[in-house]
């Protein structure tokens, strides 16, 4: 084993023991959100560490989409997200305004699936973009913008959720969106509950994946992540 090999080997082993004992953190009652919060912060420092030259949300996307192993739940479409839209902090960002159509969208869906209500409790909350298009396309409306619709459907992907509410909301605000939080007054103790499909279980094996199957292609190809 080379020089360069062994470095490489020695430098994901430190990744390995950073993350057990960011699970430690998150599996203790007092430290579970500073454990969680650097769990979702190492994701995106691998994504960096992997895609030097693409902006911040990008290298999150791309490092959950390529090494995470859990791509059929990431690239689900979040329906409550997307009726809930313009009610939410996201409404203001520019970025959203790229999805045509979202209204039309928006009320014909509503007509095929229910309301925000229905969909809460709907086992068909989060969905394939591939299945939203073809739904939309299937009344033949003269305003559906098909490459539109999937290019950008994404901003309201489990993996955007990931970014935006778990990711950015955490470090920015101090706030954690995807638990629900409660206070036992007679022990004093505080618990959190997952409310999302990316539970605490999928974001923590989601880094223990990334962290594995980067060891791997980098030992393979003797090579640092930037280098791939």
């Amino acid at each position: 084993m080379g020089a360069k090999l062994n470095c490489i080997t020695d430098y994901f082993e430190k990744w390995e023991n950073d993350v057990k004992r960011a699970e430690f953190l998150m599996n203790s009652e007092d430290y579970f959100l500073e454990g969680l919060i650097v769990i979702v912060c190492y994701i995106g420092a691998l994504g960096a560490l992997r895609y030097p030259n693409s902006k911040d949300w990008k290298a999150y996307k791309d490092i959950i989409s390529n090494y995470s192993g859990h791509c059929e739940i990431f690239n689900n479409i979040d329906l409550l997200l997307f009726y809930q839209f313009k009610d939410s902090k996201l409404a203001g960002e520019k970025v959203y305004n790229k999805l045509k159509n979202y209204d039309a969208i928006l009320e014909l869906l509503k007509s095929k699936l229910g309301a925000a209500s229905k969909i809460k409790e709907n086992k068909k909350r989060f969905v394939k973009k591939e299945y939203l298009s073809s739904m939309i396309k299937s009344e033949d409306t003269d305003w559906y913008d098909e490459k539109n619709f999937i290019e950008h459907i994404q901003l309201f992907s489990n993996n955007r959720i990931l970014y935006k509410y778990a990711r950015c909301e955490a470090v920015h605000n101090a706030h954690f969106s995807l638990v629900n939080p409660s206070f036992n007054p007679e022990t004093g103790k505080r618990t959190y509950r997952d409310n999302h499909q990316v539970d605490r279980n999928v974001i923590l094996s989601s880094l223990k994946n990334v962290v594995a199957n980067l060891k791997d292609e980098c030992v393979k190809s003797e090579a640092w992540p930037y280098e791939l």
